[in-house]
Protein backbone atom coordinates (compact mmCIF):
# COMPACT_ATOMS: atom_id res chain seq x y z
CA UNK A 1 0.00 0.00 0.00
CA UNK A 2 0.96 3.16 -0.52
CA UNK A 3 1.15 5.49 2.71
CA UNK A 4 0.34 8.60 0.93
CA UNK A 5 -3.23 7.15 -0.20
CA UNK A 6 -5.85 6.95 2.59
CA UNK A 7 -7.09 3.86 3.39
CA UNK A 8 -10.78 2.57 4.81
CA UNK A 9 -10.75 -0.46 7.05
CA UNK A 10 -13.42 -2.62 6.92
CA UNK A 11 -14.19 -4.95 9.81
CA UNK A 12 -16.04 -7.88 8.84
CA UNK A 13 -17.54 -10.42 10.81
CA UNK A 14 -17.24 -13.48 8.47
CA UNK A 15 -14.57 -15.40 7.42
CA UNK A 16 -14.43 -15.99 3.50
CA UNK A 17 -14.93 -19.49 2.44
CA UNK A 18 -15.91 -19.39 -1.44
CA UNK A 19 -17.10 -16.03 -4.11
CA UNK A 20 -20.61 -15.47 -3.26
CA UNK A 21 -22.22 -12.20 -3.01
CA UNK A 22 -20.55 -10.52 -0.76
CA UNK A 23 -17.07 -11.20 -2.33
CA UNK A 24 -18.09 -9.90 -5.07
CA UNK A 25 -19.22 -7.01 -3.43
CA UNK A 26 -15.98 -6.32 -1.87
CA UNK A 27 -14.19 -7.06 -5.04
CA UNK A 28 -16.14 -4.35 -6.48
CA UNK A 29 -16.08 -1.76 -3.59
CA UNK A 30 -12.27 -1.79 -3.48
CA UNK A 31 -11.89 -1.17 -7.18
CA UNK A 32 -14.25 1.55 -6.76
CA UNK A 33 -12.27 3.07 -3.86
CA UNK A 34 -8.72 2.77 -5.53
CA UNK A 35 -10.36 4.45 -8.70
CA UNK A 36 -10.78 7.45 -5.96
CA UNK A 37 -7.26 7.08 -4.72
CA UNK A 38 -8.35 5.07 -1.73
CA UNK A 39 -6.56 1.58 -0.10
CA UNK A 40 -8.46 -1.04 1.26
CA UNK A 41 -8.02 -2.82 5.05
CA UNK A 42 -10.39 -5.94 5.32
CA UNK A 43 -10.76 -7.75 8.38
CA UNK A 44 -11.81 -11.03 8.06
CA UNK A 45 -12.97 -12.93 11.49
CA UNK A 46 -10.82 -16.58 10.89
CA UNK A 47 -9.20 -18.39 8.40
CA UNK A 48 -9.48 -16.98 4.60
CA UNK A 49 -10.26 -19.17 1.27
CA UNK A 50 -6.96 -19.42 -1.04
CA UNK A 51 -9.70 -18.62 -3.69
CA UNK A 52 -11.07 -15.42 -2.13
CA UNK A 53 -7.06 -14.21 -1.40
CA UNK A 54 -6.70 -14.40 -5.47
CA UNK A 55 -9.71 -12.96 -6.26
CA UNK A 56 -9.61 -10.07 -4.10
CA UNK A 57 -5.83 -9.60 -4.65
CA UNK A 58 -4.54 -6.58 -5.04
CA UNK A 59 -1.98 -3.89 -4.61
CA UNK A 60 -4.11 -1.48 -3.07
CA UNK A 61 -5.81 -4.08 -0.41
CA UNK A 62 -4.66 -5.51 2.62
CA UNK A 63 -6.54 -8.48 3.75
CA UNK A 64 -6.11 -9.70 7.80
CA UNK A 65 -7.54 -11.97 9.82
CA UNK A 66 -9.04 -11.51 13.15
CA UNK A 67 -10.94 -13.98 15.58
CA UNK A 68 -13.72 -13.61 17.45
CA UNK A 69 -14.75 -10.17 15.74
CA UNK A 70 -18.48 -11.26 16.43
CA UNK A 71 -17.63 -10.44 20.17
CA UNK A 72 -15.91 -7.53 19.47
CA UNK A 73 -14.82 -6.46 22.77
CA UNK A 74 -11.93 -4.21 24.43
CA UNK A 75 -9.23 -6.41 24.16
CA UNK A 76 -10.78 -7.70 20.48
CA UNK A 77 -10.62 -3.97 19.48
CA UNK A 78 -7.26 -3.31 20.76
CA UNK A 79 -5.62 -5.69 18.19
CA UNK A 80 -7.54 -3.73 15.19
Amino acid sequence: MDSKRPALMFVLGLAPRKIGGIEKFMRHFVIALDAAGWDSILCFDGPIATEFREFISSPYVTIESLDNQGHLVLACAGEL
